[in-house]
This record gives C-alpha cells, sequence and structure tokens, in this order.
C-alpha cells in the first residue's frame, strides 16, 4: 500500500519545498532532503533541511573536516539558488503518516534529486557523528 500518490512517493536524495516554521524563525518555504535508505518501507522519514545562516553554524561548530556541515553551491545544485548549508545534526524526523499529511495539505513542490555526490557527503557526516542515535543511523546509512 502506499502512502502517497504515485507522484508523491519519496526516494533517497528526494529534494521538495515546503512552509515550514522552526523555532522562533516564522514559517517560511524550507528545502527538505529525504534521508532513509529504503523511505518506503521505514515508518520514521528521516529528513534534514538547508539554511542560509552560515556564520552562525561555522562560529558554533568550526569550520574544519569535523564540522557537521555540507555546503550547497548553486553551480551543484541549481534548484537552490541561494548558496546554503545542511546542518548534519539537525534532522527531522516525523511519522510517515505525518509527512504525507504535511504534503497533501501544505503547499510544496518537489525538485530534483539531491546528486548523489551532495547526497554522500551528508551521510558520511552523519555516519560519524556521535550525538545522533544508531536507531536513526541505521535508517540512513546503508548496511555494508
Amino acid at each position: 500500500m502506499n502512502w502517497l500518490p504515485a507522484e508523491l512517493q519519496l526516494r533517497r536524495g528526494a529534494v521538495f519545498r515546503m512552509m515550514h516554521q522552526y523555532r522562533a524563525e516564522g514559517e517560511k518555504y524550507r528545502f527538505f532532503i529525504v534521508l532513509n535508505h529504503d523511505p518506503q518501507s521505514d515508518r520514521l522519514i528521516i529528513l534534514t533541511t538547508t539554511t542560509t545562516q552560515l556564520e552562525r553554524l561555522e562560529r558554533e561548530y568550526g569550520t574544519g573536516d569535523a564540522a557537521p556541515l555540507v555546503y550547497i553551491h548553486h553551480s551543484d545544485y541549481p534548484d537552490i539558488e541561494r548558496f546554503c548549508v545542511v546542518d548534519c545534526h539537525a534532522l527531522d524526523l516525523r511519522e510517515k503518516s505525518i509527512l504525507a499529511s504535511q504534503l497533501q495539505s501544505r503547499d510544496h513542490q518537489f525538485l530534483r534529486p539531491l546528486p548523489d555526490h551532495l547526497l554522500e557527503k551528508i551521510v558520511d557526516k552523519i555516519a560519524i557523528d556521535k550525538t545522533i542515535p544508531a536507531s536513526v543511523k541505521c535508517l540512513i546509512v546503508k548496511p555494508e
């Protein structure tokens, strides 16, 4: 049984734009990226989002290889107009049924999938992260 219509089927690396509010920032369009290696079978969908708050995150984490940041340039992914970053610590876990309901009731747009090289960078950062629980990582990092 599909939980979304065929045109809304989520795949690993799927990107969609949807109105959403985080903290006190107010509601605005955000880009979400599906991280599950098998979102069709998983009950819990793991998302991450992009932000343009580069300076704040670089102050918080630093800028070296150990920082949980993946930069996305317009030249790497033209569907995102502004230079942005993914904070790999900031995962958004949603029950599949709740996400389906949100996608059906909110204005949203599916974009081209994230290029593999960017998705791999995000997954690699999550794989080495010591703060993300193994129960979440196992949905993102493909078993070897």
